[in-house]
């Protein structure tokens, strides 16, 4: 994931041993309830037949659970995401409304698994033969398990789903921040995209033929109103042609007329330490220098621009931050191009950087990119996490399908005394389990773009945007597909080596 390890010990407190044994033991004896109780529902007489019989739903409790949940779940992630209030009653929701809403629809699917299985398994019915249309009835044969299989695909998919989704609004909301924000036709930065360059080099791009303007932006780290914050020093002639800053507070006239003792700040800054034009700022650097700036304007950058981590939350001339930090860098490098520059001109600026290796030239669409791949990198690394969750949903289908197996020992035994042959068998087994698998894909992926567009209508305001990733969402599938033929592989192997006469005589 490029990522670095972290460089820390390990730490185990004894709480961490505690509190996992105490989740985990308390999570297995809810587990166990509703087996329970319907363990106890069970006659006597029953043990007396052949074969499984369940006992029947009492009353119309259950559906009256599993909707209210439901609906209760639905309405607790609307409030949070549409009626507003402070984040700490926002997340409270949020998460109730999360765990109502999965606990609901789990109640609910087993009545959605006939008809998910009649679409997803029409594959298996056209391309499987007889053996696809038997795992196709045989899905529906038991709705509520192979709803309880699917519900842990259902969930670990849903959550994939969310994360795919609002990271794809997030990235394209974050792209489009940025060029909307970056106007110049390239832009100098270091190899990694984030570590300051010399100043030497934007100076040096200034003399090359064939450009039209260059801006450098200083940066460095101070303190101010008792944070520590991000400085930039600009070049006021010419940042406001190569970029452009939203403004709260002033305009880009206010840049030009900055001085060496003014300062624009961010709202967001502004507003966390009650600042107004006119307001006095002082302002610390790295080696002690302290200097007072007066509040020229402010700056209201859109919330999911990459930019806003350059563009820090002061800014002030370049001539100021070369008085106030005695070794300035450049976080970046604004480069307009004169109309009839070519090739030409790129040569002679990758040579006037030559003696600055660390630096490199992209274009305005490259940059966007590279920055927006810092949103890929987190992505990545949810994935991962998130992968856990359907691995463990492989083990449920595995169980599920082991007992469907045993369950069904004799009519596999009648199966093949008519014919069919060990192959066919496996078959059978491994298409029952795609079709669990794509009901809880389904359900999950169903969810999952259902809370995206909640978590994106929440934050319509700060320009978030709802964009389905499609192809994240195809490969979902696929790797639904893939868990239902690998827990498959162990319960099709033992039901196409079952022995056709024992199989014929178990009980």
């Amino acid at each position: 994931l490029d990522l670095d390890l972290p460089k820390a010990g390990t730490v185990l407190e004894p709480r961490t041993a505690i509190v996992s044994l105490v989740v985990g033991v308390s999570v297995t004896m809810l587990a166990s309830v509703i087996p329970a109780i319907r363990a106890t529902r069970v006659p006597a007489v029953a043990a007396l037949r052949e074969g499984a019989v369940l006992p029947k739903s009492r009353g119309q409790l259950g559906k009256v659970a599993a909707v209210g949940l439901t609906l209760f779940g639905a309405a607790a992630l609307a409030q949070a995401t549409l009626g507003g209030g402070s984040a700490g009653s926002v997340l409270m929701l949020l998460g109730v409304g999360v765990i109502a809403l999965f606990i609901g629809i789990a109640l609910v699917s087993p009545r959605l698994v006939r008809p998910l299985a009649r679409i997803v398994g029409a594959p298996s019915r056209a391309l499987g033969g007889t053996p696809g249309r038997l795992a196709s009835e045989n899905s529906v044969r038991n709705p509520g398990r192979t709803a309880a299989t699917a519900a842990a695909l259902m969930i670990g998919l849903a959550l994939v789903t969310v994360v795919a989704t609002v990271g794809n609004g997030l990235r394209n909301s974050d792209k489009a921040a940025i060029a909307g924000t970056i106007h110049s036709d390239r832009v100098v930065t270091a190899k990694n995209g984030f570590d300051p360059i010399p100043t030497n080099a934007g100076r040096a791009l200034a003399s090359v033929p064939g450009v039209a303007a260059v801006s450098a932006v200083r940066t460095d780290k101070a303190r101010a109103a008792g944070a520590t914050v991000d400085v930039n020093g600009v070049d006021p002639a010419t940042i406001t042609s190569l970029a452009h800053l939203r403004w709260s507070a002033g305009s880009d006239a206010t840049l030009r007329g900055l001085g060496d003792d003014g300062v624009v700040v961010k709202r967001r800054f502004a507003k966390d330490h009650h600042l107004t034009v006119g307001s006095r700022v002082t302002v610390v650097s790295p080696t002690g220098i302290r200097r007072a700036y007066t509040v020229r304007g402010i700056v209201d950058p859109p919330a999911f621009d990459q930019v806003d981590a350059v563009f820090g939350e002061l800014m002030i001339t370049q001539r100021a931050f070369d008085q106030a930090f005695p070794r300035p860098k450049d976080a970046f490098t604004l480069v307009d191009l004169a109309p009839r520059a070519g090739a030409s001109t790129e040569r002679a600026m990758r040579t006037a950087l030559a003696p600055y290796p660390d630096t490199k030239v992209s274009t305005k669409d490259a940059y966007v990119q590279d920055r927006a791949n810092g949103v890929n990198k987190l992505l990545n690394l949810l994935y991962v996490l998130l992968a856990l969750s359907v691995l463990v949903s492989l083990f449920g289908m595995i169980n599920t399908l082991v007992l469907s197996t045993f369950e069904r020992t004799r009519e596999l035994g009648m199966l093949r005394a008519i014919g069919m042959t060990r192959r066919q068998v496996r078959r059978m087994v491994r298409h029952e389990s795609i079709v669990t698998a794509l009901i809880g894909a389904a359900l999950g992926i169903g969810v999952g773009l259902g809370l995206s567009a909640l978590v994106t209508r929440a934050l319509a305001g700060q320009g978030l945007v709802f964009q389905v990733p499609t192809g994240s969402l195809v490969a979902f599938v696929v790797v639904a597909i893939g868990a239902g033929v690998l827990a498959a592989v162990l319960p099709a192997r033992r039901a196409g080596r079952l022995d056709v006469l024992a199989a014929l005589k178990y009980e």
